[in-house]
């Protein structure tokens, strides 16, 4: 499915719209009559044989645990009345929404995201969009999407007038935390954090919020880098700490020697004037985080 994709976004794109696909009867309640829980192995099963509800948090489960099950960054977000996804891309260095169950039109299916000005965009993006009126250079992508919602791109935006994350980058070993199942009422689980700003008030009857950017928005496979000085002068004791999930382990590079995998701590040996450090993360599935730096002079 994603092997002709050209680029690490495509492969995001590729999956929302192989996701909305496994539905043919989109929001209807099954020959069961079940709401399914948050479990994608579940979900799929249920709907290849049209026995349970399909509807948006069931499409952005199975889209981010899908995108988890590759070896990619994504997680779910509760917005006004509808559940849409984040992922983490590498090609843009940020976090970017994709809808996957914004399309009720099972003739249709559309999946989408937004771009301002050619750049796909975040949930905080499109909510100051949505509070402060301002949709110069945004659209909505790819073009089948763009056709089917021409006369809602900005209608469709007051739908981030609120939104959620969960406060976690796995999605792949375990469903909590989470919420256990949704679909026939109002989200009730109280992990989320809830995003606010001078316009957009703390609902009362959760318990968490946030107007800090970074709570919602950190770079979850760079490495923190922390020396330390050993009793030895030549010798620095390494610490590396990062948020990527599924973690292999980590790739140092300190001359012209190709990169060496070690653990989370490295001993680095010092030559006189200036030595570099180069480290980054590697997942289980051989995906590469960015590196990062660290120059020390010894004399």
């Amino acid at each position: 499915m994603v092997a002709e994709a050209n680029s690490e976004f495509d492969r995001f794109v590729r999956l929302s719209e192989w996701t909305r696909h496994q539905w043919e009867n989109g929001w209807d309640m099954g020959a069961i009559d079940l709401c399914p829980p948050w479990d994608s192995l579940l979900i799929l099963e249920l709907t290849s044989r049209q026995l349970s509800l399909g509807m948006c948090t069931h499409y952005s489960t199975v889209f981010v645990q899908a995108c988890a099950s590759l070896g990619l960054i994504a997680r779910t977000l509760v917005i006004r009345c509808h559940c849409v996804a984040e992922v983490w891309s590498e090609e843009y260095n940020k976090w970017i929404m994709i809808d996957t169950g914004g399309d009720s039109n099972d003739q249709t299916k559309a999946t989408y995201y937004y771009v301002k000005n050619g750049v796909p965009m975040s949930a905080l993006e499109i909510h100051n969009a949505w509070i402060h009126q301002d949709f110069d250079g945004v659209e909505i992508q790819p073009e089948h999407a763009a056709k089917r919602f021409e006369n809602d791109i900005v209608s469709r935006t007051q739908l981030f007038e609120r939104f959620c994350i969960h406060l976690r980058n796995d999605e792949l070993r375990t469903l909590s935390p989470g919420e256990p199942e949704h679909g026939l009422g109002s989200y009730h689980y109280d992990g989320y954090l809830w995003w606010k700003d001078a316009r957009t008030p703390p609902h009362p009857w959760f318990s968490k919020h946030s107007g800090r950017t970074d709570d919602f928005y950190w770079a979850p496979n760079g490495v923190v880098i922390y020396p330390r000085r050993l009793d030895h002068p030549e010798i620095l004791d390494v610490d590396f700490r990062t948020q990527m999930p599924n973690i292999e382990h980590y790739l140092v590079h300190t001359g012209d020697e190709d990169w060496t995998p070690v653990s989370d701590r490295f001993s680095w040996k010092l030559c006189r004037g200036e030595n570099h450090l180069q480290v980054k993360a590697l997942n289980k599935f051989g995906r590469q985080g960015p590196a990062s730096y660290l120059t020390v002079k010894y004399s």
